[in-house]
């Protein structure tokens, strides 16, 4: 390849170098889903959440007559609008596997390292998102989220 060919060349590799780099560095945020829990579920509520720049805390309550488990994995939605959208992780994250057993009338604390999974969060409102599953985690089992939401001033 010439010289000349390459002058003609050069802006279009520039152009889809900078469309490229644009693109993997643009992560778009998607809207989270309802947080619709059924009634039969609606004994099972996460409260008291509160964040320390670094550490998400909570209190996960089960008032309800069955068990109920969840995993180390959580979610952070953020408000933008009136619409809540969810995070997307850091990549190559990776969650500790266990399962945290909460029986009927028991409260647990539970809190997770943000910045680890989601980096530094700015000021705004957000929800710290937990999936439960009740009756504990089996095969064939489907998490139900839920939510409680805290604010950054």
């Amino acid at each position: 390849m010439n010289y000349k060919n390459f002058c003609i060349i050069k802006p279009f590799i520039i152009f889809c170098l900078f469309s490229l780099f644009f693109c993997a560095c643009n992560s778009r945020l998607e809207k989270s889903p309802e947080q619709q829990i059924p009634d039969q579920y609606n004994a099972v509520s996460l409260t008291s959440v509160e964040y320390d720049n670094t550490l998400v805390s909570a209190i996960l309550s089960n008032d309800g007559d069955t068990g109920c488990s969840i995993g180390h994995a959580f979610y952070i939605d953020v408000k933008k609008g009136s619409s809540w959208y969810r995070l997307p992780q850091i990549p190559n994250t990776m969650w500790s596997m266990y399962e945290l057993s909460v029986a009927p009338g028991e409260k647990r604390a539970i809190d997770n390292t943000v910045t680890a999974y989601y980096g530094d969060l700015s000021s705004g409102q957000y929800r710290y998102v937990k999936e439960i599953y009740i009756g504990g985690i089996t095969p064939g089992t489907q998490p139900i989220e839920i939510a409680a939401e805290f604010t950054i001033d």
